[in-house]
Order: C-alpha cells, then sequence, then structure tokens
C-alpha cells in the first residue's frame, strides 16, 4: 500500500511526521507486528528526508534519486537497487543518537531525492511518465509493507502523476497542515479547490493530518480557556470545509519543541521514565496512533 504525505503550504511538518510515522511503523507496538516500510523523498525541489532522519550522508538527497528515475535519466527498474538501507546507514553514522536495529523490527528503506533537488522534471503528466512512475513504484509495493511517499508542498505535476488513474497502484492520500485558521483554508484549497485532489482521487482515500497542535496545560487559567476556545473554533471550521470528520483525521500532532527547532526522529530513550525531557511524550503517542491507524486501513 502507498501513502502519499502532502499539504499545500510549507512548514506543516509533513516531512517531520513522515519520518517518525515510518520509524513507528518499522517496529513492533501494541500487537501491531512490525511493517517494512520505504520511504521515497519525493519533495524535488527540496529532497531533505534524508535529514530529518538524521542521515548525515543523504541530508540534501544522494548524486543519484528518484529525480533520475522519473526524468529518464536511469532505467527506472534501478529504482528498487537505489533503495538504502536505513539501519545500516544509521549503524554508520556512528552516533549514539539515531536509532538501532533490532529483533523484531521491520526493514526500513529510503529511496532519496536527488542531491541539492531539481526543477520541475516534466511540463505535463501524460501516460508515459505515468508509466515510468508505475514501473519505479511497483516494484517498492511488492518488496515492502508500506510505501510512504513524501511530496512537495502544494499542486504539482508530482501529485498529478501519483493521483493519475492510469498508475493503477493502491495510494491513499495523507493532508498535513497545521492546525490553524490559515491551513485550514490552505488544505480546503489543496483538496476541493479548482484542480484540487477530490477531483483527481475518490474521496474516501483522502485523510487528513493536523500538526502543531497546541494542548491545554490543564491550569484552567485564561490561557487554557482561549486554546480550548481555539480549538472549538477550529473544529467548527474545519468541519465547514469538509475537513474535520473524525474518521478522516488520523492523528493531531502536538507543537512539540523538538520538532519545531531540530526536526528529526523522536527516539524513546529521549521520552522514557518519569523524569522531566525535552521531547513530549504526547507526540510519540501521536505518532504511535497515526502508525496504528495506517497500518489498520493496509489490512482493511
Amino acid at each position: 500500500m502507498i501513502y502519499a504525505a502532502i499539504s499545500d503550504k510549507g512548514g506543516t511538518g509533513r516531512t517531520v511526521t513522515v519520518a517518525n510515522v515510518a520509524y513507528r511503523l518499522a517496529r513492533p507496538d501494541a500487537g501491531r507486528p512490525a511493517q517494512n516500510v520505504c520511504c521515497v523523498d519525493l519533495d524535488l525541489g527540496s529532497p531533505t528526508l534524508g535529514s530529518v532522519l538524521g542521515l548525515t550522508q543523504y541530508e540534501r538527497g544522494a548524486p543519484r534519486g528518484v529525480h533520475d528515475l522519473l526524468a529518464g535519466r536511469l532505467s527506472p527498474e534501478r529504482g528498487i537497487r537505489m533503495v538504502i538501507d536505513a539501519w545500516d546507514a544509521w549503524l554508520q553514522e556512528g552516533r549514539n543518537d539515531v536509532p538501532r536495529h533490532q529483533a523484531g523490527y521491520g526493514d526500513f528503506g529510503l529511496l532519496p531525492g536527488k542531491l541539492d533537488g531539481g526543477d520541475v522534471l516534466f511540463p505535463a503528466v501524460d501516460e508515459a511518465v505515468v508509466a515510468t512512475c508505475r514501473a519505479v513504484l511497483q516494484p517498492l509495493v511488492e518488496e515492502y509493507d508500506i510505501v510512504l511517499l513524501d511530496l512537495s508542498s502544494g499542486r504539482s505535476v508530482v501529485m498529478e502523476m501519483i493521483a493519475h488513474p492510469k498508475l493503477r497502484l493502491p495510494v491513499r492520500w495523507l493532508v498535513h497542515h497545521r492546525w490553524t485558521q490559515q491551513h485550514l483554508v490552505a488544505a480546503e484549497g489543496l483538496v476541493r479547490g479548482k484542480g484540487g485532489l477530490a477531483g483527481l482521487v475518490p474521496a474516501s482515500n483522502i485523510f487528513f493530518v493536523r500538526t502543531a497542535v497546541h494542548a491545554p496545560k490543564g491550569e484552567n487559567g485564561l490561557r487554557d480557556q482561549w486554546i480550548a476556545n481555539q480549538h472549538k473554533k477550529l473544529t467548527r471550521a474545519a468541519d465547514k470545509r469538509g475537513l474535520g470528520n473524525l474518521e478522516r483525521v488520523l492523528g493531531s500532532v502536538p507543537a512539540d519543541p523538538t520538532l519545531y527547532w531540530d526536526e528529526r526522529l523522536i527516539l524513546d530513550s529521549e521520552v522514557a521514565g518519569d523524569e522531566e525531557t525535552v521531547a513530549e511524550k504526547s507526540t510519540v503517542q501521536e505518532y504511535k496512533k497515526i502508525a496504528q491507524r495506517i497500518y489498520a486501513l493496509k489490512a482493511g
């Protein structure tokens, strides 16, 4: 199953969420078996998924990446051989702040973008472009349980390519947006505006991920009251714009300082125990929840 992560605006935490959810999926949790996961960096202008994963060697992509496959500079069949084993790459980092493979974990692959990104690969999406894309993705779908695509923000030819009916691969869409009025407007435009996603794929295949969601501190003071009122206001606005059906909202990622400043994976060691930590435990729980929902969708 393919899950395509998109957003209408930058700064939604889309790439950070993709990385953290993929990491959670590759590990067993709460009765859910570990999944073999592959991430594909399709943020063509800024392929920095490797940076979020903490892979220094691939922080801006690789010398040969998915760009070269889609543009026809390399045979699409080479794509599966270009996938990086993230567990091995983390081991080569030789640092203590990166994940370690353990018994029972699934495979974790990364098909990187081209080093430093690139321009639009083709002026329009035709059958030849779609056929090339299918030739790149089909082996990944056969090799991995879940394939996560990180697309660039806004409408793009890549979005049209993945949404094309002749791709003939199972794709569900994860629309990311910050929990603000401005981002609700942008998300509605991406999904239901002219040329939007809802006009390209069935509505049943579109889901939402809310990010940078502030929670009350439980002090029942003026600030908590204001945040609670904002949640009510935004919930009504999301429902009005067709973005608020809880069945379609896979998760709400908290506004966590480790995500805002570091934009990286959050490891269990950072939230373990009862002592105060930098990362919020609720953030890890939300990533686990999203991973569980994705697994359930695949299983269903």
